[in-house]
């Protein structure tokens, strides 16, 4: 090999090396920050790793949609983030994706009631949820959605008042009987909690109630 071309080898393998620590090293930088409670600075850092598929960073998006740290909890993000770091080779993010609940929620519709039910009766609030969303879609069973939705909620788990807010607005397709007021309750206990779609549920109700104030002569409904 020549004096040439030797030195064009080693310059695209130190190119390589400059790239690999160059991507390391803001990655490095989220995990410190997530490590010690900055989750403002590793959100942000990982959001602009994320379009990299760099596996840390979506590792630390997943954990932190999932325990809630500097954001809403939200499962269904979180578990997304965990599935494409471990496909990016994450071990960490592998392990995490054991969790009973993790494993509970990925698991076929047929399989996940008897997995769930243990979870939620020793009393894990997201178990609990993730129930009544499996008896809401695809069983459209009342009952037990809305035994454990409220379970959840009483533990304090935005998603489960916001889902409760939803089913009385809406009277579950048909299932049951509306109660707005019950609705308009619910909603309000989610966004003390505050979950945002609840947020946004609850400033669309009211924007409605205005639109829709009593009128005798076009017989308009007050919900006033």
């Amino acid at each position: 090999m020549s004096s040439s071309s030797i030195v064009r080898a080693l310059t695209a393998a130190a190119l390589c090396l400059i790239a690999s620590f160059a991507s390391a090293a803001p990655a490095d930088d989220a995990l410190a920050a997530f490590n010690r409670g900055d989750y403002a600075t590793a959100l942000k850092i990982a959001f602009v790793l994320r379009d990299d598929d760099n596996p840390v960073a979506l590792r630390l998006l997943g954990q932190m949609y999932w325990q809630g740290k500097g954001v809403q909890v939200e499962p269904r993000t979180a578990i997304g983030y965990l599935l494409n770091a471990a496909n990016a080779g994450d071990a960490p993010a592998k392990a995490l994706l054991q969790d009973p609940v993790i494993a509970a929620f990925q698991a076929p519709a047929e399989q996940r009631a008897a997995l769930l039910t243990p979870l939620a009766e020793k009393g894990d609030r997201v178990a609990q949820w993730m129930l009544g969303e499996h008896y809401r879609y695809p069983l459209y069973e009342v009952e037990p959605a809305l035994r454990w939705y409220r379970a959840s909620a009483a533990q304090g788990f935005g998603l489960a008042a916001t889902a409760l807010g939803g089913i009385y607005s809406s009277g579950f397709g048909g299932a049951m009987k509306i109660d707005q007021v019950e609705g308009l309750r619910w909603y309000r206990q989610a966004v003390d909690l505050g979950d945002g779609a609840a947020m946004s549920a609850f400033a669309t109700f009211h924007q409605d109630r205005k639109s829709t104030r009593l009128n005798s002569s076009h017989g308009y409904i007050s919900y006033a």
